[in-house]
């Protein structure tokens, strides 16, 4: 169903959250210039970050949005992840393609895009020696690995995985290859397929594995093997943790720097939840955070920070811009 309301007849509420964190009693009507202020600092976060115009969700019959809209192609981005895999374009019950653009250096490895876990799903992946490697788990039926014939070069590398259903039907039987630039370097047989999906509580993500691992990655790997695009050893931490950076924190971004914009001065750092401190900007989301509580998976989810505050989902990263002394050098 679509809701199609226009948001200028929806009711406004104002809450005080120090005093009702419940929000019982509506204030709207006692302080009308309080919430005039408000709507307008909704309204001026919600251009900046570009949701505007609001509107309705498309829903289907369970309730929920149907984010794939019965599309047969999507293109997803580094830092998608979180994915349920009733949201992706269908590849089941027959012939599909996955191209992925991938800029490498030297050192470059990790998850380049993974669907399902250990039980059954795929991963595309850079071993240690910036191999491709494709790796479809066909739950105990069996597993298939496609490595290339060497490792990519630094440069930009189009990898393309294509399956082949053999026949008409449900879970029946097809063909993986995989490519690299254009030139096929692997091919394998499945006997079946999954008729309907993979695991129920497995997602899809780019750069990194949320869950349990679908591909063969290194012993050493770290957790989720996320992809690193060379030798500084820099992760893409989406997921992760929330990072606490050393912005001052206000809602929004100036829309004319919009490469690498800084935060305001400190004396004109405001948060809205939390008026009375001065906040840092905290950015990129945590996997331990749950969906209805914070601005999950997104790499541009951005709020501010209270820094005296410590949890196990924030945190933050240092990048040396030289090698530092070895312990005991002059």
């Amino acid at each position: 169903m679509l809701d199609t309301q226009p948001i200028a007849e929806d009711r406004w509420e104002l809450y005080n959250l120090a005093e009702d964190f419940s929000q019982a009693e509506n204030l709207a009507a006692e302080f009308p210039q309080k919430l005039a202020e408000m709507k307008a600092l909704f309204m001026s976060v919600a251009a900046n970050n570009q949701i505007l115009p609001l509107s309705g969700q498309v829903t289907g019959g369970s309730g929920l949005p149907k984010l794939h809209q019965e599309r047969t192609r999507q293109t997803y981005y580094p830092g998608t992840t979180a994915v349920p895999e009733s949201a992706l374009p269908r590849m089941t019950n027959g012939s599909w393609s996955l191209l992925a653009m991938v800029d490498t250096q030297p050192g470059s490895k990790g998850v380049v895009a993974t669907n399902g876990g250990s039980s059954a799903g795929w991963s595309l992946y850079l071993d240690d020696n910036r191999t491709p490697v494709f790796t479809y788990r066909l739950f105990d039926l069996k597993t298939i690995a496609l490595v290339g014939k060497e490792p990519l070069a630094p440069d930009r590398n189009l990898l393309q995985v294509d399956f082949e259903y053999h026949r008409g039907s449900y879970a029946k039987d097809g063909t993986l290859s995989l490519l690299v630039n254009g030139d096929a370097v692997g091919t394998d047989r499945l006997p079946a397929t999954p008729p309907a999906f993979f695991f129920i509580n497995e997602t899809f993500d780019v750069g990194v594995d949320l869950g349990s691992a679908a591909g063969d990655h290194p012993a050493d790997a770290p957790l989720g093997y996320p992809f690193t695009e060379g030798a500084d050893g820099l992760y893409d931490m989406v997921g992760n943790v929330w990072e606490v950076t050393a912005d001052f924190y206000s809602p929004g971004h100036d829309p004319a720097d919009p490469n690498n914009p800084r935060g305001p001065a400190r004396d004109a750092a405001y948060d809205p939840m939390n008026p009375g401190l001065v906040s840092r900007t905290m950015k990129r989301g945590s996997y331990l955070c749950a969906p209805n509580y914070c601005q999950r998976y997104r790499p541009a989810a951005r709020q501010g920070r209270d820094t005296n505050l410590g949890a196990s989902n924030v945190g933050f990263r240092l990048v040396y811009d030289a090698l530092p002394p070895s312990p005991g050098a002059d």
